[in-house]
């Protein structure tokens, strides 16, 4: 695999809003077919293949990751992100070790993002791969993804806690990096406290001077917030509270 070689990704495929909008397995799956394509630009391969060549699990057992393997192939051709040409239905395929044929779809000719093969080959976790070319596709234009939880949450096609989770583990693993938006002089009716304005994210570490003061402020905390031990015999001091929503992000 050569340095240069990417994955041609669509933005509309992290997109809410977009007809082509994949969910993180599928958005994988298209990436791993993707970078067994070959100089015509079509791919073959078989369930079996598949199953041994990714490295994020789609199930603990064989049995039930390639039954799903097969479901998200078939949410692909149905979304028209890629074409299986043999037989129109990847539903007709009989054995896991059929050979399948299929071409993909030219969606976003002139907007999309070079996912490196390089890159992707270092992913063993689905949403960390998709939180990643969610935020990485604003690279390109020199931008930060400006996102709140809500939106997080459509786009993971999840629920908001568990976007949160999903994110959280992003960003604990450096694959994205996020400045806390400030808080503003309006208040929210519901909460009764002073809203808040979107983060941002970004592929990058943000620079010091780029950081919010909510930002520097949640650092800090952080810091501070070290646990200590008191060496006192089997006496601990009480582990601090979990951190507030709104103190993680």
């Amino acid at each position: 695999m050569t340095s240069d070689s990417f994955i041609k990704l669509p933005d509309s495929f992290t997109d809410d809003g977009s007809e082509y909008h994949l969910t993180p397995e599928e958005l994988y799956t298209y990436c791993l077919i993707y970078s067994l394509s070959n100089l015509r630009g079509s791919v073959q391969f078989n369930i079996d293949l598949l199953s041994q060549l990714n490295s994020a699990p789609y199930a603990k057992q064989t049995k039930e990751a390639k039954s799903k393997v097969k479901k998200i192939i078939n949410n692909l051709i149905h979304k028209k992100v890629i074409t299986n040409y043999i037989d129109g239905d990847f539903k007709n395929v009989k054995s896991n070790t059929e050979l399948i044929d299929v071409d993909f779809e030219k969606i976003d000719e002139n907007s999309f993002y070079r996912f490196s093969i390089v890159d992707f080959d270092k992913f063993d976790d689905m949403y960390d791969c998709y939180v990643y070319c969610a935020v990485a596709k604003w690279s390109r234009f020199n931008k930060e993804f400006k996102c709140d939880l809500n939106r997080w949450a459509s786009i993971l096609q999840v629920s908001k806690p568990t976007a949160i989770k999903y994110l959280q583990q992003a960003i604990d693993r450096n694959v994205i990096y996020v400045n806390t938006g400030e808080y503003t002089e309006k208040e929210s009716k519901e909460r009764k406290q002073k809203l808040q304005e979107k983060n941002s994210y970004q592929i990058k570490p943000f620079k010091d001077k780029e950081k919010t003061f909510a930002q520097k402020k949640k650092e800090n905390k952080k810091k501070s917030n070290v646990t200590k031990i008191d060496f006192k015999p089997n006496k601990f001091k009480k582990k601090r509270k979990k951190e507030r929503i709104e103190d993680i992000f």
